[in-house]
């Protein structure tokens, strides 16, 4: 490249404030900072739309750095937007800074996804122009202009694409034609531990192309005339596009091109590599003039795009008030006192069966829910329109995820992430193994999806322990800023999909039974659920108190019932609908419903793994320690000694000794 061009010079600025940081902090990654620096410059200069006077615009284009390692060429990028300062930058990787080691959109403004566990990334991406693609449809089958209509650009590395998590969405992507979607591939042959034909020697055209996408190379990462107009041609796709720029990791540094320069390049290979690029050696040495033309330019070019937008979005807007409602007042447009008190009759059913009943409620109230499912709609019956959502049937708010449970999930993050959509997830509980990485990302970014898998239990029978969720409970209730809710009837459903629905930071995950439950009714005077309440009220102060959930409540509620009656015992039963929302209440509130001086019981057909924290050490946990097995539902669940009888004698011998 010629280094005398002002583009030329504000690349090599910008490089040598990404190793900066990284030297600074003594920690980092430098290779790729160093390496994608031309196209991370290509693309906000002439492509990226944002608007930095409202840096939430809703039509604001999504970027998403899936290599989130690279993070010191992000915040470089934000530094010459003005979001970040120069101080910002010099505490990289501090505590408490706006610059972590790999991206936070709940910390650093202009990061609108968290990245690092990589493939992700890509993965959202893939929520985030379905987003767009979603509500412009809408728009267009109103003969009129969308207001959305952004681009999603996604950068990613070799190790992305080495993530089966990206490979599921990049086939989704495919067949969905997403074409607002570029991906911005630094194809440069090493990962951390060496060459990556060392692990894979994937035909990276073939296989984009043969997933429906365009493919574009450019086989020199220092030529941006190439990189721009690549950039252009994606944008002019009808596919989604892969551009592959080939690069040197760590080019210019004395161990360029080899895996040492996937780590930090410090002390005197840092000041080498500034000389190289004849940046000065002093660190953080700003260059105001070139920082002020890069915004200037920046800000110029978007200030056309963004004042046609005002012009014409208003009126527009209107005919979605859930995009104003979303977005503009931060609230979601479901009113809990708009819905019915008595939709469907409480009777005994499959809480699977009473679930899909009560999102057709929210379905029905707003545009804004989508529902993803990984190819168990007809099992888990979670699901959206007749007709799921295509390249000609956009508007449908309904996706097919096909067998790819961490997939579905993370382009669930990336729809929520844009704060436009609500999102659904479904599939069996047990594969929460598998979406588990996404949940936890999602947990992190404080993206408010709902999660509603079924099959909670080993009363999935003839499946077989594959199937069947023991330690799942406890997984899912670890995770922080998750919360995990298992209702036993209508009332409590409705709670925990309303809870989930108006949620702005907090993902929600409800498990529901397949097999029939005997519903239990929600007393009318219980006002607001609060994660556990009595269901089934003896005494004030009773001798003993079962805490179930799920399907084991109206269990719990038939022993209690039969022990009253036939040895005049007091208990109360609890159905503990979500132990972290419980343990928010206050203590009175607590104190009442697990009374201090009762003899505590759990059952819950899961792992007994948590329960001692509401039982007490000397309290009676019934539930299931080991893997189930494959039969008949009644024939295991007796083996397992699960059955009401069987539960039933445990509680009677239990309390004989404690009454």
């Amino acid at each position: 490249m010629d280094g005398n061009t002002k583009d030329i010079q504000t690349i090599n600025f910008m490089r040598g404030l990404a190793i900066d940081q990284v030297n600074n902090a003594q920690i980092g990654h430098s290779g790729m900072a160093i390496a994608a620096m031309p196209a991370m410059y290509l693309l906000f200069k002439n492509h990226i739309c944002w608007d930095t006077e409202n840096r939430d615009w809703i039509n604001r284009d999504r970027f998403i750095l899936s290599a989130g390692h690279g993070s010191a060429m992000m915040y470089t990028v934000l530094f010459m937007l003005d979001y970040l300062s120069m101080d910002d930058l010099k505490q990289f990787r501090k505590l408490d800074s706006k610059t972590p080691g790999h991206p936070e959109n709940t910390v650093t403004q202009g990061i609108d996804y968290t990245t690092g566990p990589l493939g992700q990334g890509i993965a959202m991406s893939v929520g985030a122009a379905v987003t767009e693609t979603y509500w412009r449809a809408n728009y267009e089958n109103k003969k009129s202009q969308s207001p959305i209509n952004y681009h999603t650009y996604v950068m990613c590395g070799d190790g992305d694409l080495q993530e089966g998590v990206a490979l599921e969405s990049i086939a989704l992507a495919g067949t969905w034609k997403l074409d607002k979607l570029t991906l911005l591939y630094d194809s440069n042959d090493i990962q951390l531990d060496g060459k990556t034909s060392e692990c894979t020697n994937t035909d990276i055209k073939k296989y984009f192309e043969s997933n429906q996408w365009h493919y574009q190379l450019v086989k020199d990462s220092e030529n941006i005339d190439e990189i721009n107009k690549a950039i252009e041609n994606a944008k002019r796709s009808e596919k989604p596009s892969i551009i592959e720029i080939k690069s040197i990791i760590g080019a210019g540094s004395p161990v360029e091109n080899t895996n040492k320069a996937h780590g930090a390049i410090l002390n005197e290979q840092a000041d080498a590599t500034k000389k190289h690029y004849k940046i000065k050696k002093d660190p953080f040495s700003n260059n105001e003039i070139l920082k002020n033309d890069f915004l200037n330019f920046f800000d110029e070019r978007n200030s056309k795009i963004i004042n046609v937008w005002k012009e014409t979005s208003e009126k527009l807007l209107n005919l979605f008030p859930e995009i104003m409602e979303i977005y503009i007042k931060g609230m979601f447009p479901v009113d809990r006192e708009t819905l019915p008190k008595n939709f469907m009759e409480e009777k005994d059913d499959q809480l699977r069966n009473i679930s899909i009943q009560v999102l057709k409620l929210f379905l029905e109230r707003t545009r804004g829910i989508v529902v993803l499912n990984a190819d168990l709609g007809s099992s888990t019956k979670i699901v959206g329109t007749d007709n799921p959502y295509s390249p000609t049937n956009r508007n449908s708010n309904y996706l097919k995820a096909g067998v790819r449970e961490f997939a579905m999930t993370a382009i669930a993050n990336g729809i929520v992430g844009t704060r436009i959509l609500k999102a659904v997830t479904s599939s069996f509980l047990v594969f929460s193994d598998y979406t588990k990485p996404a949940l936890r990302l999602g947990a992190l970014s404080k993206f408010p999806v709902v999660n509603i898998f079924s099959h909670d239990s080993v009363w999935v029978g003839t499946d077989g322990p594959t199937h069947q969720p023991i330690e799942q409970f406890a997984m899912l209730r670890s995770t922080p800023n998750l919360y995990f809710l298992r209702p036993s009837n209508l009332r409590e459903m409705i709670e925990a999909m309303a809870f989930g629905f108006f949620q702005r930071s907090k993902p929600v995950f409800i498990g529901t039974s397949r097999q029939k439950v005997k519903i239990t009714k929600t007393p009318q005077n219980s006002v607001g659920i609060r994660g556990a309440y009595v269901i089934h009220k003896v005494s004030e102060k009773p001798q003993a108190i079962i805490i179930s959930t799920g399907s084991e409540v109206s269990t719990a509620v038939e022993i209690a019932k039969e022990l009253h009656k036939e040895k005049q015992w007091e208990i109360n039963v609890v159905s503990m609908l979500c132990m972290k929302l419980f343990d928010k209440q206050i203590e009175q509130y607590k104190r009442s419903v697990i009374t201090p001086k009762s003899i505590k019981i759990s059952y819950e057909i899961a792992t007994t793994f948590g329960w001692h924290k509401y039982i007490g050490s000397d309290g009676l946990a019934i539930g299931v320690d080991d893997f189930g097995g494959s039969a008949k539902e009644e024939n295991l669940i007796k083996k397992l000694k699960l059955d009401k009888e069987s539960v039933k004698k445990k509680i009677i011998s239990y309390l004989e000794g404690k009454i």
